[in-house]
């Protein structure tokens, strides 16, 4: 089941206080039964916040570069940004 608007918002505002705070907190996948989508709403949420604030984006991060990685993952690509 999907999360509500107002958990992907909790989620966010917490991990963004970790990051401005600099300071650990647990995994939001211990208090919340995340699926891809819903993970990808809060990285949106938390994108938004910080672009609100004046950040901005420079750049997109690359996963599965290596051929070993991909295998290792049973893929074939690479993951690019979008």
């Amino acid at each position: 089941m999907s999360l509500t608007d107002t958990v992907v918002d909790e989620l966010a505002d917490r991990l963004d206080e970790a990051a401005t705070t600099r300071r650990p907190i647990a995994a939001v996948t211990k208090e919340a039964d995340l699926e891809l989508t819903d993970a990808y709403r809060v990285q949106a949420a938390l994108v938004r916040r910080r672009l609100r604030r004046g950040e901005r984006v420079v750049g997109g991060k690359l996963g599965l570069t290596s051929r070993a990685k991909q295998w290792a993952m049973a893929s074939t690509s690479r993951c690019t940004p979008s």
